[in-house]
């Protein structure tokens, strides 16, 4: 497989221009000559050809665009070759200090060939004035200009890439619970001896860890009895514990929400609720009602009663539901809350959500 990567090669450049006695050039007469200051002619190593200058224009001298002033300097850059030049530009004025001041700045721009890009109001005689000692020392005005021009785009191939996983070590564990290399324990469900790492189901689970001291501790073996769960489902368990995922998880949620709230696994215990959420229908309402109250799952309780809610007539009124209610006098108590609360919206023209 071969693959490669590419990547932008830019040049830049500083030019610095020195425009000494700007005092007396920025002094407006009535019916004066425009005044237009140029730079010499600069150009940035790079493999497009380019060529840049500065134009400087005082006392309405700006030619361009509409923002003439008389009382602003204009500042513009210029392409002066006959191809196309994509640059960023920032344009400053170079202080006492020599720090930058008046900065304007614009991102990427195609500069098209013999055109320009600038700034009608680049700074205002006013500022100049009332900043001189800082902004104009010795009467010399700096104006400099960074210029980066985007070359080419460079691409590099590379020989022999390959495809990894964002996720290395969930793919080292999947990979060491299909193998259980190096495995320590032994656990015995049913008919079944599955084997398995000590320390990684006792980090999973509080309840598997207790059990594992207790026990292992105690008849000093490694090997450990579990009578109150299939071996199915305590092989689903395991896979769960090792790679944070199920396969066929809708086919066993019933069962390994009982597992998931018996060793407490919290994250799995949620996303059997969700699963069984995805599954409820008007036929298995009561049932997953009864899984939700014994064990403690609120995310399905809310859902189940929700729904029930919604499709009152055909759940309540059934012989199951009756018994159901005698069997579970605080279920049914919620489910008329429920009930209640969803007749009287509907009464007062009020749309009742049911999730």
């Amino acid at each position: 497989m071969e693959g490669g990567y590419t990547f932008t090669k830019k040049n830049t450049l500083v030019y610095e221009w020195k425009i000494h006695n700007i005092t007396s050039l920025m002094e407006y007469k009535e019916d004066q000559t425009p005044v237009t200051l140029t730079s010499t002619n600069f150009s940035i190593r790079a493999k497009i050809e380019n060529q840049w200058n500065i134009d400087l224009y005082l006392n309405n001298g700006n030619p361009i665009g509409e923002g003439k002033d008389k009382d602003a300097l204009s500042v513009y850059v210029w392409n002066l070759e006959e191809n196309s030049v994509k640059a960023f530009v920032t344009i400053y004025i170079l202080n006492n200090k020599q720090e930058k001041s008046n900065i304007w700045q614009f991102g990427e721009h195609l500069f098209e060939d013999g055109k320009s890009w600038g700034y009608n109001d680049f700074v205002k005689k006013e500022r100049l004035l009332d900043k001189k000692y800082e902004l104009i020392p010795n009467d010399i005005l700096t104006v400099c200009t960074e210029i980066t021009v985007v070359d080419e785009n460079i691409q590099i191939p590379v020989k022999g890439s390959y495809h990894y996983s964002n996720y290395q070590l969930v793919e080292d564990f999947k990979e060491l619970y299909k193998t259980r290399a190096f495995s320590d324990m032994v656990i015995n469900v049913g008919e079944e001896k599955l084997q398995a790492h000590r320390i990684i189901l006792m980090t999973r689970s509080p309840v598997l860890a207790s059990m594992f001291n207790q026990e292992m501790s105690e008849k000093k073996v490694n090997e450990v009895v579990i009578t109150d769960i299939s071996s199915d489902t305590f092989e689903k368990l395991l896979e769960y514990i090792y790679t944070d995922e199920v396969s066929d998880l809708e086919e066993d949620a019933a069962e390994l929400l009982e597992a998931a709230d018996k060793y407490q696994l919290a994250s799995l215990k949620k996303r059997c609720e969700e699963s069984l959420c995805e599954s409820l229908n008007p036929e298995n309402a009561l049932k997953m009602l009864d899984l939700a109250d014994r064990f403690s799952a609120p995310y399905l309780m809310e859902y189940v009663i929700k729904c029930i809610t919604a499709d009152a007539a055909k759940i309540v009124e059934s012989e199951e539901f009756k018994e159901y209610e005698k069997s579970n006098p605080s279920l049914g108590l919620r489910l008329f809350k429920e009930l209640a609360v969803a007749r009287t919206c509907c009464e007062a023209g009020i749309r009742y959500s049911t999730l």
